[in-house]
């Protein structure tokens, strides 16, 4: 399925209600847009992000998630390491609800979990709009989250944790 620039917040949500779903963009949006669309799907307990790198607007955009969404309970974001200084000083505020992993990633996922629902959005999650296009799979059941998370947990806990956050 083709997703228009328009339609990110209707057309999203409407495939989230799909166990698997494949779609796809010109680029015509951004991480940024693609995780608030996800979040205001329904409440997130737990929201993992995974991104090579990360902007300025991506990580205000989780400082904003984290201050105004308050039934996200914990934020784990695995990332290579670009913009400590700014991902400390926009999430400080929410280090008790906070994981932050430094280690060599070579894709984007985002993960969201409730007591309700399982989304896995794997693809090319750009931070920037660009024309190039992206293709993404999103899963919604708790065996296939759980698969994820099953290959990711290992890097959380060997991965470099960013301290003094």
């Amino acid at each position: 399925m083709y997703i228009e620039p328009c339609c990110i917040q209707t057309q999203l949500p409407q495939l989230l209600k799909q166990p698997v779903a494949h779609f796809h963009s010109n680029s015509d949006w951004t991480a940024s847009q693609l995780l608030l669309t996800l979040i205001s799907a329904d409440p997130v307990d737990e929201l993992t992000v995974i991104m090579p790198s990360v902007d300025v607007e991506f990580i205000r955009t989780l400082a904003f998630v984290m201050a105004h969404l308050t039934w996200v309970n914990h934020l784990t974001l695995i990332t290579q390491g670009t913009e400590q200084e700014e991902i400390k000083a926009q999430l400080h505020p929410y280090a008790d609800r906070l994981t932050v992993v430094e280690d060599v990633v070579s894709f984007r996922a985002m993960l969201l979990k409730s007591t309700k629902r399982y989304i896995v959005v794997q693809g090319s999650i750009n931070l920037e709009k660009s024309r190039s296009m992206q293709a993404f799979t999103v899963t919604t059941t708790p065996e296939l989250y759980n698969q994820f998370m099953e290959t990711i947990l290992p890097r959380i806990r060997v991965g470099k944790r960013v301290a003094n956050i």
